[in-house]
């Protein structure tokens, strides 16, 4: 009996060690059981993370989408401006020289109008409508001219002055 003893012994003692390595291990799976959860945890806050930062990534996107859409706007309305503004200059100058022409004829037609209209003070003018609303003949502006000269006792002698022909070259009458 003592070898059964012996043996049931020796057995308890060999179930106690195989349950101590048992009851280690199943120590050790709890262990490593918590580390899992905590890394599903940590996974999962950055599997949010993550989410939310692809939602600020296309939130971007969008907008540097609309930005770069107002920016083209942008620079068709400044290219139609530059044309507009290319067009008006042209016009300016064509207008400027319009003035200039203008001018230039205008200063012509008063030196003209005083070259050839003379106004002479002291002759009295003839009325050419007569009391009834008809027209009489007009007088010989030469002839009153040299009558009131010979009046004022002096000597009329036409003055000779350049006249500007139509090459513009000045040419004596």
């Amino acid at each position: 009996m003592n070898d059964d003893s012996f043996e049931s012994t020796s057995a308890v003692d060999l179930l106690t060690k195989k349950m101590d390595t048992v009851l280690t291990k199943l120590q050790m799976l709890d262990t490593i059981e918590n580390r899992l959860d905590n890394l599903f945890k940590a996974m999962s806050k950055i599997e949010d993370t993550v989410a939310g930062l692809d939602k600020e990534v296309h939130n971007l996107k969008e907008k540097v989408n609309y930005t770069n859409h107002i920016i083209k706007e942008l620079e068709d309305n400044v290219d139609f401006n530059d044309g507009e503004i290319a067009d008006l200059k042209r016009d300016l100058k064509a207008s400027q020289k319009s003035i200039d022409d203008l001018s230039t004829q205008l200063l012509y037609q008063e030196h003209y109008s005083r070259r050839e209209n003379l106004m002479f003070m002291g002759i009295a003018e003839k009325n050419l409508m007569d009391g009834q609303g008809a027209c009489q003949e007009p007088e010989n502006t030469k002839d009153i001219v040299h009558k009131f000269m010979d009046r004022r006792n002096a000597n009329f002698e036409p003055a000779r002055q350049p006249l500007i022909s139509k090459n513009s070259q000045r040419a004596e009458v």
